[in-house]
């Protein structure tokens, strides 16, 4: 069994809320923009839900 830390655990939420995001983001992406939409906003989801996850763990 593993045992995992504060930090890890943490990390690991950030990273899974911002690939979730980053999929959403560059599904709206490429349906307005094509590929560079698609692109760009899965990079902007993935920034939006790192932060989001931040402000629910405050």
């Amino acid at each position: 069994m593993q045992s995992r830390t504060f930090s890890q655990s943490s990390s690991q939420s950030k990273k899974n809320t911002g690939i979730r995001a980053a999929k959403i983001g560059a599904a709206l992406g490429a349906r307005y923009y094509g590929a560079y939409g698609a692109l760009a906003g899965g990079v902007a989801g993935f920034l939006i839900g790192i932060v989001a996850d931040e402000v629910i763990d405050d």
